[in-house]
């Protein structure tokens, strides 16, 4: 058992110092290397007392660091999880305090000896890891049966694979602790595991069976379910054994696969961990770089597996004690696993499937080098743009074929568009703020005047007409409103034109809504008014916006609500701008018209406004909010309000009982 859990510890360790050495988000990198770092050090330090022989006594440091170990690394996952992929909900100053509180608690009241305060010790670890680890997996499952769209799938059955053994544990550290009162109670506590366990799986088989969700979702379920039952489980194995009679040597066996089985489990989380960091980022690591890790791990596994078969066959056939391998026998030995064929090949089949590496085809490197260029276009950052530059050669990629052709040429370029680019000698582009389905928006410093503007791309089709395209940016500089962002400029990239705009500074619609909800009577309708006030401006210049929702409205530092991401804005009469035929709009705010393929006109952008009022405004539910709600949101184009002007009108007279005086004036 000590050999086992040598080896997790050093895949582990090996692991780590690959996430280490990615290219990841360094905070991610940072988190997840540091979980299994403390996982790798408690198994050691286990493995070290096991060896020694150390029993627990009345000062037992190293079970004491064990336990300060265990204590951090339910926190350490849950902060890795809250900026992995990106920063998420999770994130949070109410959430990660309390957490780093309770380790920081739990490891200053470690015990370092057999104690009464051990066993509700040992409780409260169980409770804390527990709640940790469910949290994190419930969140990737949600996020799973929603699509899944940005986080990769397998990291679901990995942390349910964390996640069910940590609440069976905290079940058996409930009977052990229930023992010492009231047998009964703690017989019936031991039960836990094995029922939750049936359980587990009993729902991924209900789920597989009734299609009601992804596979993925129900095999990871299943594999967690699966992988308890020899463990924590196994004490409702051997509770059960004993209350029927079973030999010694039966309960024995149980006894002896549970470690082995926890073992196990942990390098199936650190290989699924993994998998999840690079198989859905082509960004984290070069395919060369890959094939060496894949080729350490399995030397590692290799060596730790299966040195002590040749050290026992040693024993038995020259009669030579195991422990006089000398280093010059242990090099040999090391050589001989890592150059032998079946692991160089097994290294490469690792690095595909469980790395993400690409095959050696030509059809297999192209797809990676879409996807790192997919990634690079959306992260912006100048380093990941350098990496796609020198990926395409060590690939061996010639002439690019289908949809990386243009965004490839266009990061390879001198003049791609990333931190660090200077656009028309005077825009120098800060930072990437956000990446959409209309383009790239950047925080950019107007060198000029010396100003913080932030600069949107907005992607243009093949074939567009530049003077038309100029002729739709000098309409946008010509209305100047205060509840529309205001632009300043414009200039052109590769496939792409490129429009500064004024910065508001507080933030989006969407960020308020998100920490503090809907919005009450008052404070909605003068958003309302806000935008409608708005939307009158840039219809009457004759543009749709075609995608107002909550993220595209900007609150001014004084709440003055402001129209903002024209990136999908179309003209009228000039329809030149992603008109590619594809319906775009944010689901939940497109008109029914524009989802049925029909070409959007200003109602489609009062049907949004009538949207975000129905899902985010607490409006009094009077018949005359009632009667503005359901023409504002009416099937027909033709049924709704004739413009945003009057649509303002009625909502002032419905909310307030008196007209729109002053709707540019709305405040928050």
């Amino acid at each position: 058992m000590v050999q086992l859990k040598v080896a997790s510890a050093a895949l582990m360790l090996v692991c780590a110092a690959m996430l280490l050495a990615s290219r990841m988000p360094v905070r991610a990198r940072i988190g997840f290397g540091s979980f299994f770092l403390l996982i790798a050090c408690n198994n050691g330090l286990e493995a070290f007392r096991a060896w020694a022989d150390i029993t627990s006594g009345p000062f037992d440091v190293w079970r004491g660091l064990a336990i300060v170990l265990a204590a951090f690394d339910p926190f350490v996952l849950v902060y890795a999880m809250s900026v992995y992929p990106r920063e998420n909900g999770l994130h949070r100053s109410r959430i990660l305090v309390p957490f780093f509180a309770a380790a920081a608690v739990l490891a200053m009241t470690a015990p370092l000896g057999d104690t009464s305060w051990q066993y509700v010790h040992e409780l409260l670890i169980a409770a804390y890891t527990a709640l940790a680890y469910g949290l994190v997996a419930v969140l990737a499952g949600r996020h799973l049966l929603r699509g899944g769209a940005g986080v990769p799938g397998v990291l679901f059955p990995a942390l349910a694979l964390a996640a069910v053994p940590a609440i069976s544990r905290l079940a058996v550290r409930m009977s052990t602790l229930a023992y010492a009162y009231d047998r009964p109670t703690g017989d019936a506590l031991i039960l836990l595991p094995l029922l939750f366990d049936l359980a587990t799986i009993g729902a991924a088989v209900a789920i597989l069976a009734a299609r009601s969700g992804p596979r993925l979702f129900a095999g990871g379920l299943a594999l967690a379910g699966a992988a308890d039952l020899p463990m924590y489980a196994g004490y409702s194995f051997r509770r059960l054994a004993e209350q029927m009679g079973a030999s010694s040597e039966l309960r024995a066996a149980i006894g002896a696969l549970q470690p082995a089985a926890g073992e196990a489990r942990w390098i199936l989380i650190t290989f699924l961990l993994v998998a999840a960091a690079y198989r859905s980022d082509a960004l984290a690591m070069a395919p060369a770089a890959r094939q060496r890790w894949a080729h350490v791990v399995l030397t590692t596994a290799a060596l730790l597996l299966g040195l002590p078969m040749v050290l026992a066959l040693q024993a038995s056939l020259f009669g030579v004690p195991a422990s006089t391998l000398g280093p010059v026998e242990l090099a040999l030995l090391v050589a001989a696993v890592a150059f032998m064929p079946p692991t160089q090949k097994a290294a490469a089949l690792l690095a595909r499937k469980l790395f993400g590496a690409p095959g050696a085809d030509s059809d297999s490197a192209e797809r990676f080098y879409g996807q790192a260029v997919a990634a690079s276009y959306r992260s912006g950052r100048a380093e990941d743009v350098a990496y796609v530059r020198g990926l395409r050669q060590e690939l061996g990629i010639g002439e690019l074929r289908g949809a990386a052709i243009r965004v490839g040429v266009r990061l390879e370029g001198t003049d791609a568009l990333v931190a660090g680019s200077l656009i028309a000698q005077r825009y120098h582009i800060e930072s990437l703020l956000r990446q959409g389905g209309a383009g790239r928006t950047f925080l950019a410093r107007d060198i000029l005047l010396s100003r913080i503007v932030v600069v949107k791309e907005v992607p243009i089709d093949e074939g567009a007409e530049v003077e038309k395209l100029l002729q739709e940016a000098r309409t946008l500089g010509s209305v100047s409103h205060p509840n529309v962002v205001q632009i300043h400029d414009a200039a052109f990239a590769p496939d792409a034109m490129l429009l500064v705009m004024e910065r508001v500074e507080r933030g989006s619609l969407q960020d308020a809504l998100r920490s503090g909800g809907s919005l009450d009577a008052e404070q909605g309708t003068r958003i309302l008014l806000g935008v409608l006030a708005g939307l009158d401006a840039i219809h009457v210049a004759g543009i749709v916006h075609r995608d107002v929702k909550p993220a595209n409205v900007l609150l001014a530092a004084d709440g003055t609500p402001k129209i903002a991401d024209f990136g999908l804005a179309r003209w009228s009469d000039a329809p030149t701008i992603q008109t590619s035929g594809i319906v775009h709009g944010t689901p939940g705010y497109i008109a029914p018209e524009v989802l049925a393929g029909e070409k959007p006109t200003p109602a489609a952008d009062l049907y949004a406004v009538a949207r975000i009022a129905a899902l985010h405004v607490d409006l009094p539910r009077t018949p005359a909010v009632d009667a503005w709600l359901a023409r504002g949101i009416a099937a027909e184009p033709e049924a709704r309000f004739a413009s945003a002007r009057e649509m303002a009108e009625e909502l002032a007279r419905a909310a307030h009982g008196k007209s729109a005086a002053d709707p540019a004036q709305a405040r928050v």
